[in-house]
C-alpha cells in the first residue's frame, strides 16, 4: 500500500517537474532519529504538499543528513536538479550558510534556495523574547510548577473539584513555545478557583508538610498583582502566536501570505504594549485582593511588556 502511494506522489512530481523539499528529524517509539520527508509541488494551480518516507538518522552531522536526502531522492529517480526550494529548522547543521544541508543541496543544486521553516523562526523569536525578562521567566517557571504540583492523584482530584473536569492546569510545551497558550488560558480562567484549591492544600492537615508548605508558596505567589498582570498580558500574546504559529503550518501556505501574518502579529505586539491600563484594570478584577508585592517600576515593566 505505501510503496503503491509513495509511486504515485512521484508520478504527480514527474509531471510537475519542480518541487521543494522539507525534511526534519523525529524519535520513533524506540527514540530512534529518523528523518521525516516532505515535497511540495504544483498541480492544477495549487500548491501540494505531501509526505514521503521516515528514513533512520546515520549521523547527525551536516553532510551526513545531506547525503540521506540525495540519495533518497536519487533512488526514486528524481532529479535533484529540480529541486527550487528547501526549508528545514534553524539548528546549524541544517541552515549553516557554510556547511549546513542547505549549502550542501545547494552545492548541487544552486537553484535550491533555502526558506527557514516560518512556524520554528517564531518559535525561536519567542522563546529568546522570554529569556530577556527575569520577571517573565520567573512567571513561567511558576506556571510549570503550579502543573508539577498538581501532579499527585490526592492533589489533582481537589484541584478538579474545584476547577471543573474541562478547566484543568495545563504543562507548558516542550516543543513549541506558542502552544503555552493552553497552559496560560487555563490558569487565567481558573485563577481564583486554583488559588482557592491551594489554600485548601495548604490548610489540610492531613496533607504532608511540605506539599502544604508548597502550597502555601504557591497561594502567595498567586496573590501578587505582578502574576495576575501577566497571566493577563500573556493570555493574550501566546493566543495569538499560537494562532499565528498554527496558520504558517498550513500545507497550502505561501510566503506573500507568511509576510503578511509575521506583518500582523508585530503590529498587535506592539498594540499591545500600549494597553497596560486594560491589562492591569482586567487582573485587578480577576483578582480584587491581589497587590503589588516586589518592587515594580510601571514605567520599566511597560518598556519590558
Amino acid at each position: 500500500m505505501g510503496e503503491r502511494v509513495l509511486k504515485t506522489i512521484v508520478k504527480e512530481l514527474e509531471s510537475a517537474k519542480y518541487y521543494s523539499i522539507s525534511v526534519d528529524s523525529t524519535p520513533d517509539l524506540s527514540h530512534v532519529d529518523q528523518l521525516t520527508f516532505i515535497v511540495r509541488y504544483v498541480k492544477d494551480g495549487e500548491p501540494i504538499e505531501r509526505f514521503l518516507q521516515f528514513l533512520p538518522m546515520e549521523g547527525h552531522n551536516a553532510q551526513n543528513i545531506a547525503d540521506i536526502i540525495l540519495n533518497f531522492f536519487d533512488s526514486l529517480d528524481i532529479p535533484i536538479k529540480d529541486c527550487r526550494g528547501q526549508s528545514y529548522d534553524n539548528a546549524s547543521n541544517m541552515s549553516g550558510k557554510y556547511y549546513g544541508v542547505q549549502s550542501r543541496i545547494k552545492e548541487v543544486c544552486e537553484y535550491a534556495i533555502y526558506v527557514p521553516c516560518a512556524a520554528h523562526s517564531l518559535n525561536l523569536v519567542g522563546v529568546q523574547a522570554v529569556q530577556c525578562i527575569t520577571e517573565t521567566v520567573a512567571f513561567f517557571q511558576f506556571v510549570q510548577k503550579l502543573y508539577n504540583f498538581s501532579a499527585s492523584t490526592k492533589r489533582w482530584k481537589i484541584l478538579t473539584e474545584h476547577l471543573g473536569v474541562n478547566r484543568v492546569l495545563k504543562s507548558l510545551s516542550e516543543t513549541r513555545w506558542s502552544a503555552d497558550a493552553k497552559a496560560i488560558n487555563a490558569l487565567r480562567n481558573g485563577y481564583l478557583n486554583i488559588s482557592e484549591a491551594l489554600s485548601s492544600i495548604a490548610s489540610d492537615n492531613s496533607q504532608q508538610g511540605d506539599t502544604r508548605i508548597e502550597a502555601q508558596s504557591l497561594v502567595k505567589k498567586m496573590e501578587k498583582l505582578e502574576t495576575v498582570l501577566l497571566t493577563e498580558i500573556w493570555n493574550d500574546i501566546l493566543e495569538i502566536m499560537n494562532k499565528t504559529s498554527l496558520s504558517l503550518q498550513n500545507s497550502t501556505m505561501t510566503m506573500d501570505v507568511v509576510t503578511k501574518l509575521y506583518k500582523s502579529l508585530i503590529s498587535y505586539v506592539n498594540n499591545a504594549r500600549n494597553n497596560f491600563n486594560q491589562y492591569e484594570t482586567a487582573a485587578k478584577e480577576k483578582n480584587p485582593d491581589a497587590d503589588y508585592k516586589d518592587k515594580f517600576e510601571r514605567r520599566g515593566f511597560v518598556a519590558h511588556a
